[in-house]
């Protein structure tokens, strides 16, 4: 069973079943680094960069899973594909 939270610092985010944010507005860059830590790995100023760019696309109703893996694999999330980027970025489960 999934964990429903995710705590960063001092504040607690409360995940859906797939362990995705449950209020995507919520994000910001201390969920993403704790996200990315739970993987084992350190975001760069350029993968904080192409998350906004894949929020920016969901925002505006343009983001398909191709892009979402693309996206993954330029920030070497290769294994998780579109799923792990989105999560990572705050969004729902989308493909």
């Amino acid at each position: 069973m999934k964990r429903s939270v995710l705590i960063c610092g001092s504040r607690s985010y409360k995940l859906d079943e797939r362990g995705h944010l449950l209020n995507p507005e919520e994000w910001n860059e201390d969920v993403a680094h704790g996200f990315a830590r739970e993987k084992g790995r350190r975001l760069t100023k350029e993968h904080l960069i192409m998350l906004r760019k894949l929020r920016e696309l969901f925002s505006s109703g343009k983001l398909f899973e191709e892009q979402a893996q693309e996206i993954g694999k330029t920030l070497g999330f290769t294994e998780q594909g579109a799923e792990e980027i989105c999560k990572i970025a705050g969004l729902p489960k989308l493909f």
